[in-house]
């Protein structure tokens, strides 16, 4: 997980070319998308379980912005609390694999599946169940 936040700060950091707080900014909405992303994508699942034949999504709103606010905390204090990114920085600069293409490539990847989970998931449900794809 810190790989790929590595991967994703290095990018933004170099496009807002050292910036105070481009690079931390364009991260932090890119990993609380993609993490939330994934929550939705657990949450599809968890419809498909319990309601298979439901046309009606799962999806409660309460939840779903408390988690949204939970996931941005967490997000917060697991990378940027305390200056903690710039030392993540630090200690994956000198690594010669997190620094290549493939590694930007896997990690964008990586992030673009995670995005586009949730919808996959629900496309496929419609196909199984329904037999059609909307």
């Amino acid at each position: 997980m810190y790989k790929l936040f590595y991967i994703l700060y290095k990018h933004y950091n170099i496009k807002s070319n050292g910036s105070s707080g481009g690079g931390a900014l364009g991260t932090f909405g890119i990993l609380l998308l993609t993490f939330f992303c994934l929550f939705l994508s657990f949450e599809v699942l968890i419809g498909i379980v319990v309601e298979p034949y439901s046309r009606k999504m799962f999806f409660n709103k309460d939840l779903t912005m408390t988690i949204f606010c939970g996931l941005s905390i967490s997000i917060y204090l697991l990378f940027f609390h305390s200056k903690k990114h710039l030392r993540l920085y630090t200690k994956f600069k000198e690594d010669a694999f997190l620094n290549s293409r493939q590694a930007a490539l896997l990690g964008w990847i990586t992030v673009v599946f995670l995005i586009l989970s949730p919808f996959i998931l629900i496309l496929i449900k419609n196909k199984v169940f329904f037999g059609n794809w909307v």
